[in-house]
Protein backbone atom coordinates (compact mmCIF):
# COMPACT_ATOMS: atom_id res chain seq x y z
CA UNK A 1 0.00 0.00 0.00
CA UNK A 2 2.70 2.47 0.89
CA UNK A 3 4.69 1.72 -2.61
CA UNK A 4 1.28 2.37 -4.18
CA UNK A 5 1.21 5.67 -2.93
CA UNK A 6 4.44 6.50 -2.87
CA UNK A 7 4.38 5.79 -6.62
CA UNK A 8 1.17 7.82 -7.13
CA UNK A 9 2.48 10.72 -5.54
CA UNK A 10 5.73 10.71 -7.91
CA UNK A 11 3.99 11.20 -10.92
CA UNK A 12 1.44 13.10 -9.97
CA UNK A 13 3.96 15.59 -8.55
CA UNK A 14 5.73 15.77 -11.34
CA UNK A 15 2.61 16.70 -13.23
CA UNK A 16 2.22 19.47 -11.20
CA UNK A 17 5.54 20.70 -10.98
CA UNK A 18 5.91 21.29 -14.82
CA UNK A 19 2.12 22.48 -14.83
CA UNK A 20 4.22 24.99 -12.31
CA UNK A 21 7.08 25.49 -14.84
CA UNK A 22 4.49 26.20 -17.73
CA UNK A 23 2.58 28.73 -15.61
CA UNK A 24 6.29 30.71 -14.69
CA UNK A 25 7.38 30.81 -18.24
CA UNK A 26 3.56 32.04 -19.40
CA UNK A 27 4.24 34.87 -17.27
CA UNK A 28 7.66 35.63 -18.70
CA UNK A 29 6.49 35.12 -22.44
CA UNK A 30 3.74 36.98 -24.10
CA UNK A 31 2.67 33.95 -26.09
CA UNK A 32 1.48 30.40 -25.39
CA UNK A 33 4.05 28.91 -28.35
CA UNK A 34 6.76 30.33 -27.05
CA UNK A 35 6.14 29.61 -23.62
CA UNK A 36 4.91 25.99 -25.03
CA UNK A 37 8.43 25.84 -26.90
CA UNK A 38 10.22 26.45 -24.16
CA UNK A 39 8.65 24.53 -21.39
CA UNK A 40 9.39 21.71 -23.42
CA UNK A 41 12.75 22.80 -24.15
CA UNK A 42 13.74 22.37 -20.43
CA UNK A 43 11.86 19.65 -20.15
CA UNK A 44 14.06 18.19 -23.02
CA UNK A 45 17.37 19.45 -21.27
CA UNK A 46 16.79 18.23 -18.41
CA UNK A 47 16.33 14.86 -19.56
CA UNK A 48 19.39 14.84 -21.27
CA UNK A 49 21.51 15.65 -18.10
CA UNK A 50 19.29 13.04 -15.91
CA UNK A 51 20.72 10.47 -18.98
CA UNK A 52 23.91 11.30 -18.18
CA UNK A 53 23.59 11.63 -14.12
CA UNK A 54 22.30 7.95 -14.23
CA UNK A 55 24.98 7.01 -16.41
CA UNK A 56 27.40 8.49 -14.31
CA UNK A 57 26.86 8.98 -10.59
CA UNK A 58 23.34 8.70 -9.48
CA UNK A 59 23.27 10.85 -6.47
CA UNK A 60 23.88 13.77 -9.14
CA UNK A 61 19.94 13.35 -9.24
CA UNK A 62 19.01 15.19 -6.89
CA UNK A 63 20.03 18.40 -8.61
CA UNK A 64 17.65 17.53 -11.32
CA UNK A 65 13.79 17.85 -10.59
CA UNK A 66 13.05 15.53 -13.42
CA UNK A 67 15.40 13.12 -11.96
CA UNK A 68 13.24 13.44 -8.54
CA UNK A 69 10.56 10.95 -9.68
CA UNK A 70 12.48 7.91 -9.32
CA UNK A 71 14.76 8.61 -6.92
CA UNK A 72 11.79 8.40 -4.23
CA UNK A 73 12.50 4.41 -5.15
CA UNK A 74 8.94 2.92 -5.24
CA UNK A 75 8.48 -0.24 -4.88
CA UNK A 76 12.18 -1.15 -3.77
CA UNK A 77 11.90 -2.10 0.01
CA UNK A 78 13.87 -0.39 2.42
CA UNK A 79 14.97 2.23 0.07
CA UNK A 80 11.47 4.41 -0.56
CA UNK A 81 12.29 7.65 0.00
CA UNK A 82 9.94 10.55 0.44
CA UNK A 83 12.26 12.86 0.39
CA UNK A 84 11.86 13.71 -3.48
CA UNK A 85 8.13 13.99 -3.27
CA UNK A 86 8.55 16.78 -0.64
CA UNK A 87 11.02 18.57 -2.51
CA UNK A 88 8.42 18.59 -5.61
CA UNK A 89 5.89 19.62 -3.95
CA UNK A 90 7.99 22.38 -2.13
CA UNK A 91 9.19 23.27 -5.62
CA UNK A 92 5.83 23.62 -7.16
CA UNK A 93 4.58 25.97 -4.54
CA UNK A 94 7.48 28.25 -4.58
CA UNK A 95 6.98 28.00 -8.45
CA UNK A 96 3.86 29.23 -7.98
CA UNK A 97 4.10 32.14 -5.25
CA UNK A 98 7.02 33.56 -7.95
CA UNK A 99 4.45 32.90 -10.99
CA UNK A 100 1.50 34.77 -8.51
CA UNK A 101 3.63 37.54 -7.72
CA UNK A 102 4.64 38.10 -11.46
CA UNK A 103 1.19 38.08 -13.07
CA UNK A 104 -0.37 40.61 -10.29
CA UNK A 105 2.92 43.27 -12.07
CA UNK A 106 2.43 42.74 -15.95
CA UNK A 107 0.29 43.80 -18.63
CA UNK A 108 -2.47 41.65 -19.43
CA UNK A 109 -1.54 40.06 -22.80
CA UNK A 110 2.12 41.01 -22.19
CA UNK A 111 5.06 39.23 -20.83
CA UNK A 112 8.08 39.93 -19.15
CA UNK A 113 10.61 39.92 -21.95
CA UNK A 114 10.17 42.48 -25.06
CA UNK A 115 8.72 41.28 -28.02
CA UNK A 116 11.33 41.88 -30.94
CA UNK A 117 10.82 44.51 -33.18
CA UNK A 118 10.05 42.93 -36.92
CA UNK A 119 11.23 43.90 -40.18
CA UNK A 120 10.54 47.17 -41.97
CA UNK A 121 10.26 45.08 -45.03
CA UNK A 122 9.08 41.74 -44.94
CA UNK A 123 11.41 38.83 -46.51
CA UNK A 124 10.14 37.38 -50.22
CA UNK A 125 9.95 34.29 -48.53
CA UNK A 126 6.73 35.42 -46.89
CA UNK A 127 5.14 36.07 -49.84
CA UNK A 128 4.64 32.44 -50.16
CA UNK A 129 2.47 30.20 -47.92
CA UNK A 130 5.39 27.59 -47.50
CA UNK A 131 7.47 30.65 -46.65
CA UNK A 132 5.23 31.93 -43.99
CA UNK A 133 4.75 28.89 -42.27
CA UNK A 134 8.86 27.82 -42.25
CA UNK A 135 9.49 31.24 -40.87
CA UNK A 136 7.09 31.06 -38.04
CA UNK A 137 7.59 27.54 -37.18
CA UNK A 138 11.51 27.73 -37.91
CA UNK A 139 12.85 28.74 -33.77
CA UNK A 140 10.80 25.49 -32.79
CA UNK A 141 12.32 23.42 -35.92
CA UNK A 142 16.05 24.41 -35.34
CA UNK A 143 15.17 23.73 -31.54
CA UNK A 144 13.51 19.98 -32.09
CA UNK A 145 16.59 19.56 -34.57
CA UNK A 146 19.57 20.18 -32.75
CA UNK A 147 17.91 18.29 -29.37
CA UNK A 148 17.16 15.62 -31.74
CA UNK A 149 21.36 15.20 -32.54
CA UNK A 150 22.10 15.84 -28.79
CA UNK A 151 19.78 12.78 -28.13
CA UNK A 152 21.76 11.04 -30.10
CA UNK A 153 24.89 11.93 -29.14
CA UNK A 154 23.15 10.54 -25.34
CA UNK A 155 21.90 7.83 -26.72
CA UNK A 156 24.86 6.61 -28.52
CA UNK A 157 26.85 6.52 -25.23
CA UNK A 158 24.93 3.43 -23.75
CA UNK A 159 26.38 1.48 -26.51
CA UNK A 160 29.34 1.56 -24.95
CA UNK A 161 28.18 0.84 -21.84
CA UNK A 162 26.38 -2.23 -23.10
CA UNK A 163 29.51 -3.74 -24.01
CA UNK A 164 30.98 -2.96 -20.63
CA UNK A 165 28.11 -4.60 -19.52
CA UNK A 166 28.30 -7.65 -21.71
CA UNK A 167 32.34 -7.86 -21.19
CA UNK A 168 32.40 -6.94 -17.09
CA UNK A 169 29.30 -8.99 -15.74
CA UNK A 170 30.71 -12.03 -14.71
CA UNK A 171 27.56 -14.33 -15.50
CA UNK A 172 26.83 -13.00 -18.91
CA UNK A 173 30.55 -12.96 -19.50
CA UNK A 174 30.26 -16.63 -19.06
CA UNK A 175 27.12 -17.22 -21.16
CA UNK A 176 28.27 -15.10 -24.56
CA UNK A 177 32.14 -15.74 -24.20
CA UNK A 178 32.83 -17.29 -27.48
CA UNK A 179 29.21 -16.88 -28.95
CA UNK A 180 29.63 -13.78 -31.23
CA UNK A 181 25.96 -14.55 -32.34
CA UNK A 182 24.51 -14.43 -29.00
CA UNK A 183 26.26 -11.22 -28.04
CA UNK A 184 25.01 -9.81 -31.64
CA UNK A 185 21.64 -10.66 -30.84
CA UNK A 186 21.64 -8.49 -27.22
CA UNK A 187 23.37 -6.08 -29.00
CA UNK A 188 20.51 -5.81 -31.89
CA UNK A 189 17.67 -5.96 -29.75
CA UNK A 190 19.20 -3.40 -27.88
CA UNK A 191 19.23 -1.05 -31.02
CA UNK A 192 15.42 -1.87 -31.69
CA UNK A 193 14.21 -0.72 -29.00
CA UNK A 194 16.51 2.26 -28.58
CA UNK A 195 15.68 3.29 -32.05
CA UNK A 196 12.08 2.73 -32.10
CA UNK A 197 12.07 5.11 -28.19
CA UNK A 198 13.49 7.62 -30.43
CA UNK A 199 11.10 7.50 -33.54
CA UNK A 200 8.31 7.83 -30.69
CA UNK A 201 9.92 11.14 -29.65
CA UNK A 202 11.16 12.45 -33.38
CA UNK A 203 6.82 11.27 -34.17
CA UNK A 204 5.80 13.93 -31.25
CA UNK A 205 8.09 16.61 -32.76
CA UNK A 206 5.75 15.62 -36.10
CA UNK A 207 2.60 15.77 -34.57
CA UNK A 208 3.39 18.94 -32.61
CA UNK A 209 4.14 20.98 -36.27
CA UNK A 210 1.22 19.49 -38.19
CA UNK A 211 -1.58 19.99 -35.38
CA UNK A 212 -0.09 23.52 -35.55
CA UNK A 213 -2.41 23.94 -38.87
CA UNK A 214 -5.58 23.14 -36.46
CA UNK A 215 -4.63 25.42 -33.84
CA UNK A 216 -4.29 28.47 -36.41
CA UNK A 217 -7.81 27.44 -37.91
CA UNK A 218 -9.33 27.90 -34.41
CA UNK A 219 -7.26 31.15 -34.00
CA UNK A 220 -9.32 32.85 -36.89
CA UNK A 221 -6.05 33.20 -38.72
CA UNK A 222 -6.42 30.90 -41.89
CA UNK A 223 -9.84 32.03 -42.77
CA UNK A 224 -7.97 35.90 -43.39
CA UNK A 225 -5.53 33.96 -45.21
CA UNK A 226 -8.79 32.65 -47.03
CA UNK A 227 -9.61 35.75 -48.09
CA UNK A 228 -6.79 35.97 -50.48
CA UNK A 229 -6.06 33.55 -53.67
CA UNK A 230 -4.91 30.59 -51.64
CA UNK A 231 -6.20 26.96 -51.95
CA UNK A 232 -6.89 24.44 -49.78
CA UNK A 233 -4.70 21.92 -50.72
CA UNK A 234 -0.91 24.41 -50.34
CA UNK A 235 -2.42 25.21 -46.82
CA UNK A 236 -2.81 21.35 -46.06
CA UNK A 237 0.13 19.85 -48.13
CA UNK A 238 2.30 22.50 -47.07
CA UNK A 239 2.09 21.25 -43.39
CA UNK A 240 1.81 17.84 -44.29
CA UNK A 241 4.79 17.75 -45.97
CA UNK A 242 6.75 20.35 -43.44
CA UNK A 243 6.16 18.00 -40.79
CA UNK A 244 7.58 14.86 -42.55
CA UNK A 245 10.59 16.55 -44.07
CA UNK A 246 11.24 17.48 -40.35
CA UNK A 247 10.75 14.24 -39.21
CA UNK A 248 13.17 13.16 -41.50
CA UNK A 249 15.79 15.04 -40.72
CA UNK A 250 15.06 14.73 -37.16
CA UNK A 251 15.64 11.02 -37.19
CA UNK A 252 18.52 11.35 -39.32
CA UNK A 253 20.25 13.97 -37.41
CA UNK A 254 19.61 11.29 -34.18
CA UNK A 255 21.36 8.22 -35.83
CA UNK A 256 24.17 10.77 -36.81
CA UNK A 257 24.69 11.21 -33.24
CA UNK A 258 24.60 7.88 -32.18
CA UNK A 259 27.23 6.95 -34.90
CA UNK A 260 29.17 9.88 -34.23
CA UNK A 261 29.23 8.75 -30.18
CA UNK A 262 29.37 5.59 -30.66
CA UNK A 263 32.90 5.21 -32.93
CA UNK A 264 35.08 5.15 -29.70
CA UNK A 265 33.61 1.64 -28.57
CA UNK A 266 35.12 -1.30 -28.85
CA UNK A 267 32.32 -2.87 -31.26
CA UNK A 268 31.89 -0.25 -33.63
CA UNK A 269 27.98 -0.36 -35.84
CA UNK A 270 28.64 1.01 -39.17
CA UNK A 271 26.96 4.09 -40.55
CA UNK A 272 24.99 1.88 -42.92
CA UNK A 273 24.25 -0.38 -40.34
CA UNK A 274 22.98 2.20 -37.71
CA UNK A 275 20.99 4.15 -40.83
CA UNK A 276 19.36 0.95 -42.06
CA UNK A 277 17.45 0.14 -38.66
CA UNK A 278 16.93 3.52 -37.13
CA UNK A 279 15.39 4.95 -40.83
CA UNK A 280 13.22 2.22 -40.98
CA UNK A 281 10.96 3.49 -38.30
CA UNK A 282 10.27 6.49 -40.00
CA UNK A 283 7.72 4.12 -41.86
CA UNK A 284 5.46 4.51 -38.47
CA UNK A 285 6.51 7.64 -37.57
CA UNK A 286 4.67 8.91 -41.18
CA UNK A 287 1.91 6.35 -40.31
CA UNK A 288 1.39 8.48 -37.24
CA UNK A 289 1.15 11.83 -38.68
CA UNK A 290 -0.76 10.19 -41.58
CA UNK A 291 -3.67 9.40 -38.99
CA UNK A 292 -3.20 13.11 -37.39
CA UNK A 293 -3.82 13.95 -41.15
CA UNK A 294 -6.88 12.17 -41.42
CA UNK A 295 -8.20 13.59 -37.96
CA UNK A 296 -7.77 17.05 -38.73
CA UNK A 297 -9.27 16.46 -42.33
CA UNK A 298 -12.61 15.24 -40.66
CA UNK A 299 -12.70 15.67 -37.07
CA UNK A 300 -10.43 18.49 -36.41
CA UNK A 301 -11.78 19.72 -32.59
CA UNK A 302 -10.61 15.99 -31.80
CA UNK A 303 -7.06 15.96 -33.36
CA UNK A 304 -5.63 15.84 -30.07
CA UNK A 305 -7.07 12.01 -29.60
CA UNK A 306 -3.28 11.67 -31.86
CA UNK A 307 -1.78 12.06 -28.04
CA UNK A 308 -3.45 9.20 -26.93
CA UNK A 309 -2.43 7.07 -29.54
CA UNK A 310 1.67 8.01 -28.92
CA UNK A 311 0.85 6.94 -25.38
CA UNK A 312 -0.20 3.68 -26.53
CA UNK A 313 2.50 2.90 -28.68
CA UNK A 314 4.91 4.27 -26.21
CA UNK A 315 3.43 2.05 -23.50
CA UNK A 316 3.42 -0.70 -25.93
CA UNK A 317 6.91 -0.25 -26.87
CA UNK A 318 8.22 0.04 -22.79
CA UNK A 319 6.13 -2.76 -21.47
CA UNK A 320 4.02 -4.61 -24.25
CA UNK A 321 5.87 -7.99 -23.99
CA UNK A 322 6.64 -7.77 -20.59
CA UNK A 323 3.07 -7.51 -19.41
CA UNK A 324 2.03 -10.69 -21.71
CA UNK A 325 -0.64 -8.39 -23.10
CA UNK A 326 -3.25 -9.97 -25.62
CA UNK A 327 -2.04 -10.03 -29.76
CA UNK A 328 -4.77 -7.83 -30.80
CA UNK A 329 -3.88 -5.22 -28.55
CA UNK A 330 -0.28 -5.21 -29.87
CA UNK A 331 -1.35 -5.32 -33.38
CA UNK A 332 -3.18 -1.89 -32.66
CA UNK A 333 0.67 -0.78 -32.16
CA UNK A 334 2.20 0.40 -35.45
CA UNK A 335 5.21 -0.13 -34.59
CA UNK A 336 4.15 -4.02 -34.11
CA UNK A 337 4.43 -3.96 -37.94
CA UNK A 338 7.61 -2.66 -38.56
CA UNK A 339 10.33 -5.25 -39.15
CA UNK A 340 12.72 -4.85 -36.37
CA UNK A 341 15.99 -4.50 -38.19
CA UNK A 342 18.63 -6.13 -37.41
CA UNK A 343 17.46 -8.79 -35.57
CA UNK A 344 14.34 -9.47 -38.06
CA UNK A 345 14.77 -9.07 -41.87
CA UNK A 346 13.88 -6.42 -44.29
CA UNK A 347 10.26 -7.07 -45.06
CA UNK A 348 9.83 -4.78 -48.19
CA UNK A 349 5.99 -5.96 -48.94
CA UNK A 350 4.61 -4.76 -45.27
CA UNK A 351 6.49 -1.85 -45.51
CA UNK A 352 5.38 -0.80 -48.66
CA UNK A 353 1.69 -1.58 -48.04
CA UNK A 354 2.11 0.82 -44.76
CA UNK A 355 3.40 3.89 -46.61
CA UNK A 356 0.67 3.27 -49.44
CA UNK A 357 -1.98 3.24 -46.19
CA UNK A 358 -0.58 6.61 -44.93
CA UNK A 359 -0.53 7.96 -48.33
CA UNK A 360 -4.43 6.89 -48.84
CA UNK A 361 -4.93 8.35 -45.53
CA UNK A 362 -3.42 11.45 -46.21
CA UNK A 363 -5.37 11.70 -49.35
CA UNK A 364 -9.03 11.39 -47.55
CA UNK A 365 -7.87 13.54 -45.10
CA UNK A 366 -7.26 16.49 -47.76
CA UNK A 367 -10.65 15.70 -49.73
CA UNK A 368 -12.23 16.04 -46.14
CA UNK A 369 -10.45 19.09 -45.04
CA UNK A 370 -11.29 20.52 -48.39
CA UNK A 371 -15.33 20.19 -48.23
CA UNK A 372 -15.62 20.51 -44.36
CA UNK A 373 -16.02 24.26 -42.65
CA UNK A 374 -13.42 26.31 -40.86
CA UNK A 375 -13.46 26.04 -37.15
CA UNK A 376 -14.15 29.10 -35.76
CA UNK A 377 -13.19 29.72 -32.26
Amino acid sequence: MGSNLLFAFTTSAQGLLWGMFALLLGQVFSDASTTKGVTFGLFGLLYIIRMGTDATNLSLGWFNPLSWVYLAFPYVKGHENWTSIILTFSLSLILLVISYFLELKRDVGAGYLPEGQGRAQGKKALFGFPGLILSLEKKMILGCLIGSFVLGLVYGSMFGQMDQFISNNKTVKEIFVGNETAASAIRGNFMVTLFSILSILVAAFGVVLLIKMVGEERRNRLEALYALPLSRAKVYFTYVLTAIFSVIVAQFLALLGIFIEQLGNENVLSFTEIMKSGMIWLVAVIFVLAILSLLMGLVPRFADVIWVYLGFLLFMTYLGKLLNLPKWLENLSIYSQIPKLPVEKMNLPTVSLILILALVLILIGYKAYERRDLIIG
